[in-house]
């Protein structure tokens, strides 16, 4: 006989725990315990997306009131699946468990396990291990479908965590977060600041999941999740482009830039101003705006001077890789009479709204406060060319000396006729 005494154990939990060296009978009791602890059906899964509250994430959480549940309320998202038995031993594999297997929770609290700051979410257990003295693995699951419209790079969700006893590890679609860093088993009590994972890889389109490993040393286990109220999404990228239509024009000639806003996130991007401001040589004369992707351009949709607008909306894409929307204003531009010849740039900064929007790498980077893009034309002064000069015919020409003896013959024929009618 094998004991093992833990040192972060509620109530009964300081007892001395037997451990039995076989799982395969107890695996199939256990199994069949869950399966006769008929807590309600669990409901279908959520649908996450940018917009959703990362409360979605948190154990124990009453999405109709905003709170936590009531000790004893079934928990609606998060399951459990049995791991074997004792802790000594390795744990079944989470690729090994079976659909089956994953069963129900209950929200359950005792003391000294700490109570959600947050009251809006906690603790969650199997129940029936009430009593039991013997160690034991175990999984906690959650599952959600992603939005069509999030690109999984774009996810980033932030969870505070208690576990009793010891959080092993944490999946996401099967792939365990220690790969980037280690995982912190917290223990049962909050640490100031909580322990936290952001996670932020492995997710994929469709159907995903969240698992905890924990091991158990006795009596009952349980799991605290608190999603961190922070966005699920990453902030959304807004890419700025400018192009003239020509690279050279004349002192007082016209042409035109095209400024191009580009949505490249998963979130509604906002410019919460937008300014292009010419050199001094440069006058912009006009400006329109065209808008695809889900787009809006503001009201007016053109209007005359230098561009400043405000609160300029971008929707996502509608799908994960597609195009997002997007704004296009073109502007008519001429060069100044008296500029001077040379090159000429024009800088056109968007102001990001800074809680979910950020600027591309190609605009300035996630640090950058303004996005920006430039364009440059060269100024020239055209040449008047001077009239040309008529071409002289050449003295020592051989078709000019023959044409000269042609002349010399004919004129003195015609003198020696007009003296022979004398």
């Amino acid at each position: 006989m094998k004991f093992h005494v833990s040192s972060n154990m509620p109530g009964g939990k300081g007892i001395h725990a037997a451990v039995l060296p076989s799982a395969t009978g107890l695996f199939i009791a256990f199994a069949g315990l869950l399966s006769s602890f008929n807590v309600q059906a669990q409901a279908a899964l959520p649908t996450v997306s940018c917009s959703s509250s990362s409360d979605a994430f948190s154990t124990g959480h009453d999405a109709s009131t905003g709170g936590a549940l009531a000790q004893g309320a079934a928990e609606p998202s998060w399951k459990f699946a049995f791991a074997g038995r004792p802790v000594t031993n390795p744990s079944i594999a989470l690729s090994a468990i079976p659909e089956a297997s994953w069963g129900p929770l209950t929200v359950y609290w005792t003391s000294p396990w700490s109570t959600s700051p947050y009251a809006n979410a906690n603790w969650v257990s199997p129940m029936g291990f009430s009593g039991a003295a013997s160690q034991r693995w175990g999984y906690y699951r959650y599952q959600f479908n992603l939005d069509p419209a999030v690109n999984p790079a774009d996810l980033s969700v932030q969870l505070s965590y208690l576990v009793d006893d010891v959080a092993t590890e944490i999946y996401v679609n099967g792939v365990a977060q220690s790969t980037y860093a280690p995982v912190i088993s917290p223990g049962s009590t909050f640490s100031t600041p909580p322990v936290s994972r952001t996670l932020t890889q492995d997710w994929k389109p469709g159907l995903n999941e969240i698992v905890f490993q924990v091991l158990d040393y006795g009596w009952v286990t349980g799991l605290l999740v608190q999603a961190e109220p922070t966005a699920v999404c990453n902030p959304t990228t807004v890419d700025i482009t400018k192009t003239a239509s020509a690279s050279q024009v004349n002192v007082g000639g016209t042409f035109s830039y095209d400024i191009v806003l580009t949505n490249q996130g998963s979130q509604d991007a906002t410019v919460a101003q937008l300014t292009d401001t010419p050199p001094a040589d440069i006058t912009l004369n006009a400006w329109a705006c065209t808008a695809v992707n889900g787009a809006s351009c503001p009201v007016p949709s053109s209007g005359t001077g230098p561009l400043n607008l405000s609160n300029l909306a971008l929707p996502p894409a509608a799908t994960a890789g597609g195009a997002g929307g997007q704004l296009t204003f073109t502007l008519q531009a001429s060069v100044n009479a008296n500029a001077t010849p040379g090159s000429l740039t024009n800088t056109v900064q968007a102001t990001p709204y800074a809680t979910t929007t950020q600027c591309s790498a190609a605009s300035g980077g996630a640090a950058a406060a303004q996005c920006a893009a430039s364009a440059s034309i060269t100024v020239v002064k055209p040449v008047t060319p001077e009239p040309a000069a008529p071409t002289p015919v050449p003295a020592d020409a051989p078709w000019a000396l023959l044409a000269l003896g042609g002349l010399l013959a004919a004129l003195g024929a015609r003198k020696v006729r007009s003296q022979g009618s004398v």
